[in-house]
């Protein structure tokens, strides 16, 4: 009995597709995890709620920005953009954190990718 109706040619598209889900899940998990953690350890507890707030802020100006972008560009465009500006503040995040202010800074940069 087949539970799914699944093409022989179907297979591999779904099972990379699978794995990129899987690698995706795991790696937000991680990136949360090491967030919080260094977070903490850096800027202590009592400051933990401002992180939220501060992220909060900047996740309504990114989705206002996105929404404006996203109307006016097309999507494949869009998306090699904004991966293109994600790569490189990840990439630029040992500079970033040697910063007064960025372990902050990559606390929002972190929770904008994950939402």
């Amino acid at each position: 009995m087949k539970i799914f109706e699944i093409k022989k040619q179907e297979i591999k598209p779904i099972i990379l597709m699978f794995l990129f889900l899987v690698i995706l899940s795991c790696s937000i998990i991680i990136a949360e995890n090491t967030r919080n953690a260094i977070y903490i350890t850096e800027l202590g507890i009592e400051n933990y709620p401002y992180m939220y707030i501060l992220n909060a802020v900047f996740l309504i100006f990114g989705i206002f920005l996105y929404t404006k972008f996203l109307e006016r560009l097309e999507r494949v465009r869009f998306s090699t953009i904004i991966m293109f500006i994600f790569s490189l503040s990840l990439i630029s995040s040992s500079f970033i954190s040697r910063h007064r202010y960025g372990i902050p800074v990559l606390a929002v940069i972190i929770e904008m990718i994950d939402n």
